[in-house]
């Protein structure tokens, strides 16, 4: 479907989708409240420390939840420490998503909440073949590449020499220092709140356990100004090691990826920005994208998921638009078992536009 987003004059605008492989796409509109002061801190460690030893209870935390927050890796920055465990607190303290709220009630999600999250190999086999070498042997090497994999910035796999104008596209801890700190900010705002139940989207939980579990950050910065004609951010999702298969009669494995996306366009900056997705075997890969555009700046943004078969995929796209500022974005799903994407678009300023296919 299409939906179009206009703010003119002083005015603002909410421009909200829900794009799922189960039920109808629907645009609900609502606005999220300001953020409140993060839940219990001591519960939130004491449910954790549960989940890690294994003695989950339905009195501390919601057992998937819990579980899923106790199978996160390893982070990659140390910058990432307290976004982890201010999230942690909040994922563990919320509710599972299911078909009784409103937001979910057209999704079935328990092919995800039957089975056990796992670890990822990391072992991305014949994918680098299929989304690197392939694109490196049509001489289309000069066009900036950054690969991502189960939520880790993979230097081997990107390139992005050919970036100029000091635009940057990399992991958090190599971010230019101007715009490191608005970053790190933006990570700790969890959306939805205290969002309506009736009009939400239905992002904050899943969002949570995002960042909870985040690894690392994808970062792409453009200055004020500077045009880049077009980025290729790969997201790779992997299967869980051989020798980790649950036994016989066991709840089928997930290995879960939190890949996150953090893009900030400077004031009269452009880009052109291909997502893609993609993977092998059996995963569950939790996507958050943040997309910050300055005064008349302006995104364009192809969003392809072309998952694995086994794969569930969530994903939440917020958009934040200036005064002036342009994000026209198309999406295509093609792969999966199960798959939606939330997409939010705030239009904050005078004469600023969205167009989403």
């Amino acid at each position: 479907g299409k939906a179009r987003g206009r703010a003119t004059g002083q005015s603002q605008a909410m421009l909200t989708a829900c794009i799922a492989s189960v039920g109808a796409a629907y645009l609900p509109s609502q606005r999220p409240a300001p953020g409140a002061p993060l839940c219990g801190s001591a519960r939130g460690r004491a449910a954790v420390r549960c989940a890690e030893a294994g003695t989950l209870t339905q009195s501390a935390v919601d057992d998937w939840l819990g579980s899923a927050v106790a199978a996160r890796g390893s982070v990659a920055s140390g910058l990432l420490d307290e976004v982890r465990s201010e999230a942690t607190d909040v994922v563990l303290a919320a509710r599972r998503p299911g078909r009784k709220q409103e937001a979910w009630r057209r999704t079935d999600l328990s092919l995800l909440y039957g089975a056990t999250l796992g670890a990822p190999s990391g072992r991305v086999g014949e994918l680098v073949a299929g989304y690197v070498e392939e694109e490196e042997a049509a001489a289309a090497a000069a066009r900036p590449r950054l690969v991502f994999v189960d939520g880790v910035y993979s230097a081997d796999l990107s390139d992005t020499s050919s970036l100029g104008g000091g635009a940057y596209a990399g992991p958090l801890e190599q971010v230019p220092p101007e715009v490191r700190e608005a970053v790190l900010e933006s990570l700790r705002e969890i959306p939805e709140r205290e969002a309506d139940p009736r009009t939400e989207l239905g992002c904050h939980t899943f969002a949570a356990l995002n960042q909870a579990a985040l690894s690392d950050v994808a970062c792409v910065y453009v200055p004020s100004g500077v045009a880049v004609d077009t980025l290729r951010l790969i997201l790779l999702s992997t299967p869980s090691y051989p020798d980790s298969g649950a036994e016989a009669g066991a709840s089928p494995q997930l290995a879960a990826s939190h890949p996150n996306l953090s893009l900030w366009l400077g004031d009269g900056a452009s880009l052109s920005l291909l997502q893609q997705y993609a993977g092998r075997g059996a995963y569950f890969c939790n996507g958050l994208s943040r997309l910050r555009l300055g005064e008349n700046a302006s995104l364009t943004h192809a969003y392809l998921q072309e998952q694995s078969d086994g794969a569930v995929h969530v994903d939440s796209v917020l958009a934040t638009l200036a005064a002036g500022a342009r994000y026209d974005a198309n999406l295509v799903q093609s792969g999966g078992r199960l798959s939606r994407v939330n997409l939010a678009v705030r239009l904050e300023g005078g004469h600023s536009h969205a167009s989403l296919n």
